[in-house]
C-alpha cells in the first residue's frame, strides 16, 4: 500500500505509539497494511482501540508481518440541535414530571447541560437506560433512582412501575422523554400503553459527518472499519459513495451472513430428515430458496447494510456494467436500483431457478417508472445451462453471491463465458473462504452443514481457485471482511 495522509483531526493509534496526534498544519501517514477505522463520535474510541491493540492475536499478525497494526478514530456522525432543542430549558424550568427517562449518554449531557443552565431546579424520580448513561448523569450531579435490568426501552417499559405519588392521587404517571430525533417510539409507546402520560422532546439529533479529503484518503486505505450503529454505517456509505474501492466494514456484534436470531431460528423449522445426508453436496439443499423467498430480504437486509454489500454492490455496477446485461442468480433483486441509467445500460434480463424469488424481484420493478422498468426482463433460468442464448449475447454478466448455491460453480462460469462477448465484462460479488485468516475459515468449515441447511449456500468455497478453474481472466480481484467477500471483475478470454 502506498502511502496516505491521514487527517489532520482524527486521532492515530499504533501498537508501539498509543497516540500520534496530527500536527498543526501537517499529516500523519498511513503506511500499514493494517488499517483499522473506529467511526464512534470523537473520544468515544478509545475502549475499543485499547482493547485492540492489547488483543493477541493482533500483536501476532504484528510480529509475524513486521507491519504495525493502526487503529485511527474516524468519527461517521455527530451531534446537532434537534427540533425540540430550544423547548427544553423552558420545559425544565415551568413543569414537573414523575419520571425524567433518559436513554443514552449523549441524551444524558443535553438534558443536564440545559438543567444547570436553568438552576438544577428539582427533578422527578430519573431512570436511565444504561450503565453509561447513569454514569453521565452521576458526572453532572444527577441522582438516578432506577435502571432497568437490560439497557433497552423495551425493558425499562416492562420494569418501570407506576409513580407511588400517582397512584396515592388518582392519576396517570407523567414521564418526560428527552430523546434523539432518531430514537424509535418503543418507549413512548410503550409506556402510553400501560397508561402512563409521555411528553417526548426530540432534543438533539445525529448527522453525517462531513469528511475533508485527507479523511476520505484514510477511509479508503482501512482494511478494517468498525460501526456501532447503523446511522454511522449510512454516514460512511455517503462519505464513500463516489468511490470504486470502499474497505472492509464490520458491525460490532454482528454475525457473518447469519441474520437475527429469531429468523435463524424460524429457519430451522426446514426439516433435518427429509433424506438429505449433506447439504452442502445435495442440491436439492437450493429448494431452501424457495422456503424463504418471501422472508430472505427482511433475513438479511441489516447485514448488507452494516457490512457495506450495498455499497459494494453499487460500485461493482456503477464502474463497470454496460450495454445488455445478464444476471444470473438475480434471487429477490437485490441489485436492482444500482445499475446505470440507459444512457449505460439498454437491457438488463435477471434469471434465477426459483420462481419465488424473481417474484420479489417483480414486486421491486413494479414500483419503478414505466421507462426504467421497460429496461428489465426477468426470466426463470438454469446459470449452469442458458440454452436460450446464442454465444456473444451479453456485453456484461453478473453474479451476485451466486457461487455459493450453483451446484456446480465451475461450469456456470464456463456458460457465463460462453455468453458473454467477447470484448465484454464478466462481474462478481461473492462470499467464501477466506485465504488470509485460517481461523476464519475453519470456522466456516464447521459451520457449513448449519449454514447451508438455513440459506442454501456454501459459504466455504475456494472463490478464487474458482474462477481460476473456470478459464476467465482477471482484471480485477479485492476481497473484504478479513478475505472472505471478493470483489471481481474478468474478462471472457476468448
Amino acid at each position: 500500500m502506498s502511502p496516505r495522509s491521514a487527517p489532520k483531526t482524527c486521532h492515530q493509534f499504533s501498537q508501539t505509539t498509543p497516540e500520534l496526534s496530527a500536527a498543526e498544519g501537517g499529516s500523519q501517514v498511513v503506511s500499514s497494511r493494517f488499517v483499522v477505522a473506529l467511526t464512534r463520535e470523537k473520544g468515544k474510541n478509545d475502549k475499543l482501540r485499547d482493547l485492540l491493540l492489547s488483543n493477541e492475536r493482533i500483536r501476532q499478525i504484528s510480529a509475524t508481518t513486521g507491519d504495525t497494526v493502526q487503529v485511527h478514530e474516524l468519527p461517521c456522525i455527530e451531534h446537532a440541535d434537534g427540533p425540540d432543542t430550544e423547548k427544553l430549558s423552558p420545559t425544565l424550568s415551568t413543569s414537573q414530571f414523575d419520571y425524567i427517562v433518559i436513554t443514552s449518554p449523549e441524551a444524558a449531557s443535553v438534558f443536564a447541560s440545559a438543567w444547570i443552565e436553568v438552576g438544577r431546579p428539582q427533578l422527578g424520580t430519573v431512570a436511565a437506560v444504561g450503565k453509561a448513561t447513569e454514569e453521565t448523569l452521576t458526572e453532572f450531579g444527577i441522582d438516578v433512582a432506577f435502571v432497568p435490568s437490560k439497557a433497552t426501552a423495551a425493558t425499562l417499559v416492562k420494569e418501570m412501575p407506576p409513580s407511588k405519588i400517582s397512584v396515592d392521587e388518582g392519576r396517570a404517571t407523567t414521564v418526560f422523554y428527552p430523546a434523539s430525533a432518531k430514537a424509535q417510539d418503543t418507549l413512548q409507546t410503550g409506556l402510553e400503553e400501560r397508561g402512563f402520560n409521555v411528553l417526548r422532546l426530540d432534543t438533539y439529533d445525529t448527522v453525517p459527518a462531513s469528511w475533508n479529503a485527507d479523511q476520505i484518503l484514510l477511509a479508503q486505505s482501512a482494511t478494517v472499519a468498525c460501526f456501532a450503529s447503523p446511522s454511522a454505517v449510512k454516514a460512511w456509505l455517503e462519505n464513500m459513495a463516489e468511490f470504486e474501492t470502499p474497505r472492509a466494514l464490520a458491525y460490532l456484534g454482528l454475525q457473518l451472513y447469519g441474520g437475527d436470531r429469531s429468523k435463524r431460528q424460524e429457519r430451522e423449522t426446514i426439516s433435518a430428515d427429509d433424506g438429505m445426508k449433506s447439504y452442502v453436496a445435495d442440491p436439492r439443499r437450493t429448494d431452501t430458496f424457495q422456503k424463504i423467498a418471501y422472508s430472505y430480504d427482511e433475513g438479511i437486509e441489516k447485514d448488507e447494510l452494516v457490512m457495506g454489500i450495498n455499497l459494494l454492490r453499487r460500485a461493482l455496477l456503477y464502474f463497470h456494467a454496460k450495454g445488455t446485461v445478464l444476471e444470473v442468480g438475480a434471487g429477490t433483486g437485490r441489485n436492482i436500483g444500482y445499475y446505470p441509467g440507459a444512457s449505460t445500460i439498454r437491457k438488463i434480463v435477471l434469471t434465477d431457478t426459483s420462481d419465488k424469488m424473481l417474484l420479489k424481484a417483480k414486486e421491486k420493478l413494479s414500483k419503478m417508472s414505466n421507462d426504467e422498468r421497460e429496461r428489465y426482463e426477468v426470466i426463470v433460468a438454469d446459470a449452469a445451462n442458458l440454452q436460450n442464448y446464442d454465444d456473444n449475447s451479453f456485453d456484461t454478466v453478473v453474479d451476485t453471491f451466486g457461487l455459493c448455491s450453483f451446484d456446480d460453480p465451475v461450469a456456470v462460469l464456463e456458460e457465463l463465458k460462453r455468453v458473454c462477448k467477447a470484448d465484454g465484462k464478466i462481474l462478481l460479488l461473492e462470499h467464501g473462504r477466506s485465504r488470509s485468516f485460517a481461523g476464519l475459515s475453519s470456522y466456516l468449515d464447521k459451520h457449513s452443514e448449519r449454514h447451508a441447511k438455513n440459506w442454501g449456500c456454501v459459504w466455504n468455497r475456494d472463490i478464487t481457485n474458482i474462477v481460476e478453474s473456470s478459464g476467465l481472466e482477471l482484471e480485477k480481484l479485492d476481497t473484504w471482511h478479513f478475505g472472505t467477500t471478493y470483489y471481481i471483475v474478468c474478462r471472457p478470454s476468448k
